[in-house]
């Protein structure tokens, strides 16, 4: 009963409903809001899309009118140049035409030509290349034209010799320019050299320089250059000794009294000697690199009285060093 009851009253509500004409005219309202909302939509889209069609077909329309501009000028530079080419060439042809003809027909008794012509057609022809090579088709022009004067031929001579003093002046300018560049570039090198040469001497190189004159005696092959090379691999400064700063500080102390020499490295009392040197080559022969490595120096030390086993390394490693520098080891 429940069901059908509610079945009639939801059949009388719709029937009153659809009867009400207040609730039908707000459907009415409803759907007419809709449809004014979607068609003003349709027009805004339709708008912007006419707005872009339209700035599209403006930005096409300038890069069109740009591109066209710009081939316009690039075909009129380039009529343009080859216009000029062209005057120039014709300028050239009737210069050259007409110095030779004005050489030709000057008579060779004329005084004027010793002093303001040329002796011969190779000087002729050199100075009328030059004026072509520099002039404009315009000064040339205004050369032909002097041609038809009584002094055209001393003006062409005059011109000639003008332009080949300026072009003469331009190039010695140009050398002057690079003589400077290089005076400059070797004044630098040389005062960086005196700086670097003019740094003081640590304790510790002046005791590797000593080490190093007795390590590598006179007569010795590149004796400097292997001192050098031993002062540097052993104090590893930031600025590497060269030979003539090693010869010069050892002329310096050699030079200077023995009383007053305080830069001079003490002497090295532990000097090796050749005996010394003798027994350690033979060590190292007798003790083979195959054995274990504490081992083995422990017995080469053992066989050179009077060294301990890291002298014995140190006195190896320079030698090795001295050989792989392929210098000549005083043993």
């Amino acid at each position: 009963m429940k069901k059908e009851e509610m079945a009639r009253v939801n059949l009388l509500v719709e029937r009153a409903m659809a009867a009400d004409p207040r609730l039908s005219r707000e459907k009415k309202r409803e759907k007419l809001e809709k449809e004014r909302q979607a068609e003003a939509k349709r027009k805004a889209e339709e708008e912007t899309a006419e707005a872009e069609r339209v700035a599209k077909e403006k930005q096409d329309a300038e890069n069109a009118k740009k591109k066209t501009e710009e081939d316009a000028k690039k075909k009129n530079a380039k009529q343009l140049k080859e216009q000029q080419k062209k005057q120039l060439r014709k300028a050239k042809q009737q210069f050259r035409k007409l110095t030779m003809a004005a050489y030709q027909a000057a008579s060779p008794n004329d005084s004027s030509d010793s002093d303001g012509v040329w002796d011969d057609m190779e000087k002729m022809n050199d100075d009328v290349e030059l004026l072509c090579e520099k002039l404009s088709a315009l000064e040339l022009d205004s050369l032909s034209e002097a041609l038809g004067g009584p002094n055209g031929l001393a003006e062409v001579r005059e011109v000639a010799i003008e332009t080949a003093a300026g072009s003469e002046r331009q190039s010695l300018l140009a050398i002057e320019a690079r003589n400077r560049a290089r005076k400059e570039d070797a004044d630098k090198q040389k005062e960086a050299k005196l700086a670097k040469t003019s740094a003081p001497w640590t304790k510790d190189e002046l005791a590797a320089l000593s080490k190093a004159i007795k390590k590598y005696p006179a007569g010795g092959a590149a004796r400097w250059d292997a001192i050098a090379s031993f002062i540097n691999n052993l104090c590893k400064q930031e600025e590497p000794r060269t030979k003539e700063e090693c010869i010069e500080k050892y002329n310096l102390i050699a030079s200077a009294p023995a009383a007053k020499d305080t830069t001079a490295a003490p002497a090295d009392d532990k000097a090796w000697t050749e005996k010394e040197d003798t027994l350690l080559q033979d060590m190292l022969r007798k003790y083979p690199a195959s054995m274990e490595k504490n081992e083995r120096w422990k017995s080469i030390a053992e066989g050179v009285p009077g060294r301990s086993k890291k002298e014995c390394v140190e006195r190896f490693k320079a030698i090795r060093e001295a050989v792989r520098g392929k210098t000549k080891e005083m043993w």
